[in-house]
């Protein structure tokens, strides 16, 4: 019996490792040349397998961040400095355009406000199989991090646009995590479902 419930037990560890979740965090690095920016107009760019779409904005390499820009941390970063949108999605499944986009979660981002000006940011996850879900960033001064709720998961896309048409911010570090999923191994599915018969068994022998 409990050889039994032991296979059983390693047969479900099996199947639930079959869905799991890569960690990645996007940092921007290599994409503008060295002491230079990208720029880009209704266009995107792609790092660490995500796309970010923007209506006007800029990678910025570090060595070409001036004093006058308070987001200056020694590594590249996204700026937007426009009252449009910035929209990330998997690049496998970029926005705009994608008829199916391959779910993920975000989890943090560092934004900050690369002039003196301060504002808000607000943050639309649009949900697989529809909704949505919302969150309002407070900008100021270099770079902090900022936390989303748990409820930014299954996204297909998300929309950071600056509130009242504030476009001064920029942000970096961004974690996501995307949804993998596996297909379980044959051995795994035989072995739990001769447990399951086994347990059945018993089960009726004791009845």
């Amino acid at each position: 019996m409990r050889r039994l419930l032991s296979s059983v037990s390693i047969a479900i560890a099996l199947l639930a490792c079959a869905a799991s979740a890569r960690a990645t965090v996007i940092d921007f690095e290599g994409i503008a040349a060295p002491s230079n920016v990208t720029t880009q107009h209704n266009s995107s760019i792609v790092s660490g397998g995500f796309s970010f779409y923007q209506n006007h904005g800029h990678v910025i390499d570090s060595a070409y961040s001036p004093t006058g820009y308070q987001t200056n941390n020694g590594t590249d970063w996204l700026m937007n400095d426009s009252s449009g949108e910035m929209v990330i999605s998997d690049a496998a499944s970029p926005y705009p355009g994608a008829g199916t986009y391959q779910p993920f979660a975000l989890t943090s981002l560092d934004i900050g406000a690369f002039f003196t000006t301060s504002g808000a940011v607000l943050a639309t996850g649009f949900l697989t199989g529809g909704g949505t879900v919302t969150e309002t960033i407070s900008v100021s001064g270099n770079f902090s991090t900022y936390t989303f709720g748990g409820g930014f998961v299954n996204l297909d896309y998300v929309r950071l646009q600056g509130v009242g048409g504030y476009g001064g911010w920029a942000i970096d570090n961004v974690t996501v995590n995307e949804s993998v999923v596996a297909v379980p191994a044959p051995g795994a599915v035989a072995l739990l479902g001769i447990g399951l018969i086994g347990l059945g068994f018993l089960r009726r022998r004791i009845v």
